[in-house]
């Protein structure tokens, strides 16, 4: 080989790379390559340099697109596995619904209801969810919880409302769902709302979209709609709760807004209004859990919408010791300023609340 000049400088590095440093001269010039008596060596030596770089900058390119790639897929699949979860629990629920027994009711201690059908269904979620990849820890409305100084620790959790509005379940009306979301560093990224009267189910993945599929029929994608410009201001209200605090919130969307119906639903129907471009806003100022509004959650947001807590912030989970939500609105439209529309009429101190049920 022929013997490099002295002011070239080589190192190996653990990839086989070699580094060239090609010092220049006193007047701050390089010396012209081809003309050197080394330069058809060095010319060589900068071209497999060259190609190696970039065959490796491809090639982790390529790389970090496969794994992208690939976990998308295998978040669209772990989608489509929670959905056919809940579709178990909700056949289990109507079995139960349609029984001609009845329904047998005991309340728990902070008053909220609970059945035969919240029970059963929530051992189908939990066993259903036990038998997924990854397999995670699990918050239900129904089964002991772990002490937050575990939880904290989570990055990742399925969180369960196996019979979301059981108080309408109850009264035979329809209006109940099962609910099953998948929470990520305290945000909601999954989440499937099945309605076990319909049939239909609800789901969404950040950063994927939002899906509404009704029995035997195919998967359709949903989204949010903006504010209507020619039409009344479509809002939701809970069945069971309506307060002092509420009418003065819609007082101020009428002031705001015009025209104003208030269509008032039980559980996360509501929600899927938003999600599915046929309501405007739902404003929560009565008790909710975490497990009430997670999977609604990320079905909304991956349709396009947004809930805002009592700081009129993103809401998230996970992030204290009680498992009770803040006041909160969720909305189809994040284009205007809830803030300033909303904030006169917000109740003083609207943080986590006393216990109840999404109705």
């Amino acid at each position: 080989a022929r013997t490099a000049p002295r002011n070239a400088v080589f190192s190996a590095t653990p990839l086989s790379l070699v580094m060239v440093q090609y010092v220049v001269d006193e007047t701050g010039k390089a010396d012209d390559m081809r003309r050197h008596p080394a330069g058809a060596w060095l010319e060589r030596v900068f071209h497999l340099v060259s190609v190696h770089v970039s065959f490796r900058c491809a090639s982790h390119g390529i790389i970090a697109l496969f794994h992208s790639q690939s976990e998308n897929i295998g978040m669209e699949r772990l989608l489509w596995e929670v959905e056919a979860v809940a579709r178990r629990a909700g056949a289990a629920i109507i079995d139960i619904y349609e029984s001609a027994g009845g329904v047998a009711v005991r309340y728990k201690e902070d008053s909220s209801p609970v059945t035969e059908a919240d029970q059963c269904a929530d051992a189908i979620i939990c066993a259903g969810l036990a038998g997924l990849e990854p397999r995670l820890p699990i918050v239900s409305e129904e089964a002991a919880r772990p002490e937050y100084e575990t939880r904290r620790q989570w990055r990742h959790y399925w969180l369960v409302d196996p019979l979301d509005g059981t108080r309408e379940f109850v009264k035979r009306n329809g209006e109940f769902t099962v609910n099953i979301a998948l929470v990520r560093d305290g945000l909601a990224e999954l989440g499937v709302v099945h309605v076990p009267v319909s049939g239909t189910s609800y789901s969404g993945l950040i950063g994927h979209g939002a899906f509404r599929q009704h029995v035997g029929a195919a998967r359709l994608p949903i989204s949010t709609r903006a504010r209507p410009a020619d039409s009344p201001l479509q809002v939701l209200a809970s069945r069971s709760h309506r307060d002092p605090h509420l009418e003065r919130v819609l007082q101020r969307l009428a002031a705001e807004f015009g025209a104003v119906e208030t269509v008032s639903m039980g559980s996360s129907l509501k929600f899927c209004l938003l999600a599915e471009g046929k309501a405007d806003i739902y404003p929560r100022l009565a008790p909710t859990f975490e497990w009430d509004t997670a999977a609604a959650h990320a079905v909304l947001a991956a349709a396009g919408g947004a809930i805002l807590d009592s700081d009129f912030q993103p809401l998230r989970y996970n992030a204290r010791g009680d498992l009770r939500n803040p006041h909160f609105i969720a909305v189809a439209d994040q284009a205007p300023d809830w803030r300033g529309i909303l904030e006169s009429a917000w109740p003083a101190g609207a943080g986590g609340q006393t216990g109840g049920a999404l109705q």
